[in-house]
């Protein structure tokens, strides 16, 4: 059987994204904007991505990635 994307999966994907940037964040003491300034996205689109109101590209989670210092995967966890 061919595993299928669900919405409740992908809710678990974003809830997990958004509470792992928001965590890192907080944790190297950084704001929603200092965040967006180390890694070129605009401060709301970081809001909407730690409130699971949008599903960012991979580019925009890698970029996010190396500015909390982290790996891709460790945000998806």
């Amino acid at each position: 059987m061919k595993n299928k994307i669900t919405k409740k999966r992908l809710q678990q994907v974003r809830r997990k994204l958004a509470a792992n940037v928001s965590k890192r964040r907080e944790q190297l003491g950084l704001t929603q904007q200092a965040l967006a300034d180390m890694s070129g996205i605009h401060r709301t689109h970081v809001s909407l991505i730690e409130r699971r109101c949008v599903d960012p590209s991979l580019v925009t989670v890698w970029r996010l990635a190396t500015a909390l210092r982290t790996k891709v995967g460790n945000l998806m966890r």
